[in-house]
């Protein structure tokens, strides 16, 4: 029987590689933000095009990809001055349409707001499924930066305690 305690460690190891490590505490100097993450992410920049005469955008990821599937992100990227007089609210409309593309499903769309000293900043609070896709995004506008704070996955995986503090974590940093 001297076995048998590493037979219980040969059983239980997978089921403990198989959770997510906790949320832990995050900030990105360059993107002037705080979140608690599930690990230390990854960051990707990629340059789009946008709408308005074809002005080029800095896009920046900062995400961890989970064990379950879930990924946990937050994207940021200034307008150009051209957007500048834009209102809030269609800048917001036109990043949840984006977001939904063709085949996907606006399932909750409220209003909601992250606080930065004495001022609340606008913001969405959405789900979009599409298929077996699920999105949950809160996106801000704050001057002329837009932040999304996105749980991607299946129903399940982005319906969790963690992506939901996830969300709610979110700040602006001073």
């Amino acid at each position: 029987m001297r076995f048998a305690p590493l037979l219980v460690l040969l059983f239980a190891a997978p089921s403990f590689a198989q959770r997510d490590p906790k949320l832990e505490d995050y900030q990105s100097e360059a993107g002037r933000f705080k979140v608690k993450l599930p690990g230390r992410p990854k960051t990707e920049s990629k340059d789009l095009a946008t709408g308005r005469g074809k002005q080029i955008i800095t896009v920046t990821t900062e995400k961890v990809d989970t064990l379950n599937g879930a990924v946990f992100a937050v994207t940021y990227a200034d307008y150009p001055d051209s957007y500048k007089d834009a209102p809030a609210k269609t800048i917001l409309e036109g990043v949840r349409d984006g977001l939904k593309g063709t085949d996907g499903k606006v399932i909750k769309d409220e209003e909601t707001s992250v606080q930065l000293n004495e001022a609340k900043i606008p913001g969405r609070d959405l789900r979009i499924e599409a298929g077996k896709s699920v999105i949950r995004a809160r996106i801000f506008i704050h001057g002329q930066r837009l932040y999304q704070v996105l749980v991607t996955g299946t129903k399940d995986t982005v319906n969790t305690k963690d992506a939901d503090a996830f969300l709610k974590s979110f700040e602006l940093a001073k």
